[in-house]
């Protein structure tokens, strides 16, 4: 497999990754914010002054705050609910506006109900793709052309549309991954499993890593089917798959729902890429590691745990290469992937790598001693450790694009650190 074909085998879980991130990080915060905002926009002339009184009320006015005559009136006539919120009057105009403003909340959540709805539908379009592009590439590029697609057929149409051995072929594995696709996703999955990885069995259930998934994967895509096709009511497909669903009734999505989606299709989507990239040789060379390590450690502090299943793999394959220094800088990830997750990292677990570490790198390297004083879990050695290895760069440039990385969010508030990340930046200090 050339360097061009092993760009476009990451481009593919590049993407995938991207997507699923862009809308756990971008997309729902921005409906959130976006849909409420909108909508009280619509009535702002009305809303804006209750808006602000009721923001008034929420907080502790030490001194007399100057207010209009309608946000005024509002204000002295709110009173707080049986809830707690300052949602309650003994006036009838202050009443209306309240009823408006609830009028909007509610007609903001039904929106929001929506947009939730077209994610998971989103989220299982990103998964269906990842998973295709992927097939499409063993079949098109690491496997003889015959594999898989030998006994299937084109019609006569399909032939003359074709106009090329090389199409003809795109076209039958195009058929067979429709053909699985539709099928369920559970057979689907295991086509990949055949055909993507080299584990020996074929069942999803019987492959420890896969297991937890099987029953939660047929949820999401029941769920988004009920939606595609069935107007948002519950099936009795749904409801034994669910047990808050009830058959003939609308399936609420929440965001907490949209995040269990997001975050399921996302791990479930990394450990097969996972079983893909160890059955194909090629995807453990220096250039598809360097390019894997790039692109995760943005979503380090978002997504830890589904991250490190790669570190995890990659510290691995550096050490069969030989590449100790890469070694040091995935056993760094490793680390900062049980912080953010904060969860203990436990020493034990990794004392090979360490060990291979202490081997082969002298005591006065500064990024060894970064490493040595960051599994002290001494902020003190951190913080010398992380200005020592700073200042080892050649130049200021070099040491400002470093300042960013996340193994400096561990001592970020440090008051020695911010000094001397001040004067990095200023040439003062504090």
């Amino acid at each position: 497999m050339d360097k061009v074909l092993l760009g476009k085998h990451f481009q593919i879980f590049e993407t995938f990754v991207v997507s699923m991130m862009v809308m756990q990080d971008t997309d729902l915060f921005a409906l959130k914010r976006g849909l409420t905002e909108s909508i009280y926009e619509q009535n702002d002339g009305e809303l804006k002054p209750l808006r602000q009184a009721i923001a008034l009320k929420k907080t502790t006015l030490q001194d007399p705050v100057v207010m209009d005559e309608e946000t005024q009136f509002i204000y002295d006539h709110l009173m707080q609910g049986d809830s707690g919120e300052w949602l309650d009057t003994n006036n009838d105009y202050v009443r209306l506006l309240l009823l408006r403003i609830k009028q909007a909340r509610q007609q903001a959540n039904e929106e929001l109900q929506k947009q939730f709805t077209l994610l998971v539908i989103n989220a299982c379009s990103i998964f269906e793709i990842f998973i295709g592009d992927l097939l499409r590439f063993e079949l098109s590029h690491v496997y003889q052309k015959q594999a898989y697609v030998a006994k299937r057929t084109l019609t006569f149409e399909q032939l003359l549309a074709a106009g090329s051995i090389d199409n003809m072929h795109a076209e039958l594995v195009e058929s067979l991954i429709r053909d699985r696709q539709y099928a369920s996703v559970t057979a689907w999955l295991e086509t990949y499993l055949e055909i993507c990885t080299q584990t020996k069995v074929r069942h999803f259930k019987q492959i420890p890593v896969l297991q937890s998934y099987q029953e939660k994967i047929a949820q999401i895509f029941e769920l988004r089917n009920i939606y595609v096709h069935n107007n948002g009511v519950a099936t009795k497909k749904m409801v034994r798959l669910d047990s808050e669903a009830m058959v003939g009734e609308a399936v609420i999505i929440s965001e907490d729902k949209v995040l269990w989606v997001i975050d399921t299709i996302f791990n479930l989507g990394i450990d097969l890429y996972l079983l893909n990239v160890k059955k194909d040789k090629q995807c453990q060379a220096a250039i598809y590691r360097d390019k894997l390590n790039r692109l995760l450690i943005n979503y380090l502090r978002v997504q830890p745990q589904s991250v490190r299943q790669i570190y995890d793999y990659l510290v691995i394959c550096a050490i069969k290469a030989g590449d100790y220094d890469e070694c040091l800088i995935d056993m760094f990830n490793i680390w900062l992937s049980y912080y953010f997750a904060n969860v203990i990292f436990e020493i034990e677990d990794y004392q090979e790598m360490i060990d291979v570490i202490d081997r082969n790198f002298p005591t006065d390297d500064a990024k060894f001693c970064l490493w040595q004083a960051l599994i002290s879990q001494s902020e003190s050695q951190i913080v010398v450790g992380a200005i020592n290895f700073l200042s080892a760069f050649r130049s200021d440039a070099e040491r400002l694009n470093n300042i960013n990385l996340p193994v400096f969010d561990i001592i970020k508030t440090n008051p020695v650190f911010s000094n001397y990340i001040r004067k990095l930046k200023y040439g003062v200090n504090e």
